[in-house]
C-alpha cells in the first residue's frame, strides 16, 4: 500500500489522541464517582481493560489510512498517541482537581485515616505504626498527581505500543520469479 504523504505521523498521532484523550477523560470522570457502588467499580474496571483495545483500534485505523506499516512507524505513532492523549487528559485532570473538586485530596486522606483507624481497632497494625503513617502522609498537590498520571500513561502506552506494533505490522512480501 502506498503511503499517504499529505500527513505525517505526528499529525495523525495528534488527531487520534483526541479520541483516546476523550476516552481517558470519561474514565477519569467515572473514577471520581461513588467508589462504594458495585456498578461504578465494575464500570471503572471495564474502562481500564478497554484502554488497550481503544489503542489497538486507533493504531489499526492509522495503519490502514496512512499506509505506514513498519514496526518502527507503528510504535512511534502509538507512543505519540498515548503521549498526546495523556496531555489532554492531564489538562482536564488538573482543572478537575484544582477547580471543580478541590476537596478531592482531603477526602482521600480522611478515608485513608479512617481505614487506618479501623485497622488499629482490629489489631492489624499497632498504634506506633498508625502514628508513623499519619506522620508520613501529606496531601498531594493537583499538579503532582497530573504529572504522575501523564508519566504513568506514557509508560503504559509505550508497553502497549510494543505489542500493538508487533501485532499490526505488515511484513514485506517478496515476489519470487519461478
Amino acid at each position: 500500500m502506498e503511503q499517504n504523504k499529505t500527513k505525517g505521523i505526528y499529525t495523525y498521532s495528534m488527531e487520534y489522541a483526541i479520541y483516546l484523550g476523550l476516552f481517558l477523560i470519561v474514565k477519569m470522570l467515572v473514577s471520581s464517582l461513588d467508589k462504594e457502588s458495585v456498578f461504578v467499580s465494575t464500570l471503572l474496571m471495564l474502562f481500564l481493560m478497554v484502554v488497550p483495545v481503544v489503542g489497538y483500534i486507533l493504531t489499526k485505523r492509522f495503519r490502514d489510512v496512512s499506509g505506514y506499516s513498519s514496526f518502527s512507524q507503528l510504535f512511534l505513532f502509538s507512543v505519540l498517541m498515548y503521549f498526546f492523549a495523556s496531555l489532554l487528559s492531564g489538562i482536564f485532570d488538573y482543572v478537575y482537581y484544582q477547580y471543580l473538586n478541590p476537596q478531592f485530596f482531603q477526602d482521600q486522606l480522611s478515608d485513608v485515616n479512617k481505614l487506618l483507624g479501623e485497622m488499629v481497632n482490629a489489631g492489624m497494625i499497632t498504634d506506633e505504626e498508625f502514628a508513623a503513617q499519619l506522620e508520613a502522609e501529606k496531601p498531594s498537590s493537583p499538579i503532582e498527581v497530573v504529572y504522575q498520571g501523564i508519566w504513568g500513561m506514557i509508560m503504559m502506552g509505550a508497553i502497549y505500543s510494543l505489542f500493538l506494533a508487533l501485532i499490526l505490522r505488515k511484513k514485506k512480501t517478496t515476489v519470487s520469479n519461478n
